[in-house]
């Protein structure tokens, strides 16, 4: 069997068989058995995502979309594992560089799926699709990226890094002339 990635201490090994007693048997109480030493399991060490780069346009119109690129880098050790084949994004438009998600409106995800090749150390990836500025809003805004946002891949405590700021967007009210 395989363990979870985030797995790891010291555990005991217990087996017990015909559990469901649907095997007769002269002796029913000889059906558990525990093993002698326990057994210790290392955390593999992990992955860590961090933005290496954010950019949003410096101007754009409420109810229209603009152009942002962020660049994303695993600073870890390890690739995350094959059984995770996607992660989430979240983008975000802040007011100012202090995360608070009561003031914050979100600009949705982003789905990164790994495919056949991991993100190994070192390496990086890049999204680039433009966003929909949100109807009704104006003036400064920073644009915040969270990679990894659900915890899709285990980071253990490197998961504190994750977020970062880009340059400030002026944001203009969108004019309808009719």
């Amino acid at each position: 069997f395989v363990l979870p990635s985030q797995q790891f201490g010291t555990f005991w090994l217990h087996a017990v068989t015909d559990c469901d007693d649907d095997v007769l048997e002269r002796n029913e109480n000889n059906n558990q058995g525990t093993a002698t030493m326990a057994t210790v399991i290392t955390l593999l060490p992990p992955p860590d995502f961090v933005v290496d780069s954010v950019a949003i346009a410096a101007t754009g119109m409420s109810g229209m979309p603009v152009a942002l690129t962020y660049t994303v880098r695993n600073q870890g050790f390890n690739p995350p594992p094959p059984s995770t084949s996607l992660w989430i994004d979240s983008l975000w438009l802040c007011p100012d560089t202090v995360f608070n998600r009561a003031t914050e409106i979100s600009l949705g995800g982003r789905t990164i799926y790994q495919g056949s090749v991991p993100l190994a150390p070192g390496l990086t990836y890049t999204s680039g699709q433009p966003v929909t500025l949100p109807q009704g809003i104006s003036g400064t805004y920073y644009l915040m990226v969270h990679p990894n946002a659900r915890g899709d891949v285990f980071e253990y405590t490197y998961n504190n890094n994750n977020r970062r700021f880009g340059n400030a967007i002026q944001i203009t009210p969108y004019r309808d002339w009719e």
